[in-house]
């Protein structure tokens, strides 16, 4: 059962990722539409850029932080 566990532990510090709360898209840019990131979502949300460890950026997240979810364009 150790054995077990510790190849979980392991295997889940291999694949971990890594979010930054930043002040605009621009270090993750190039996941949106000609570089440039949507306009028009919730003015309070917390953009979020997203990458695996020691990788470059990989996904981007507007997240609501008063209904604590993703926002969608309103």
């Amino acid at each position: 059962m150790f054995v077990l566990g510790l190849l979980t532990c392991i295997t889940l510090r291999a694949f971990s990722a890594q979010a930054k709360v930043v002040t605009s898209f621009s270090e993750c840019s190039t996941f949106f539409y000609k570089g440039k990131a949507p306009e028009g979502m919730d003015q309070n949300a917390k953009e979020i850029c997203q990458k695996l460890e020691n990788k470059p950026f990989y996904y981007a997240t507007l997240y609501s932080v008063s209904h604590r979810i993703p926002t969608a364009p309103t």
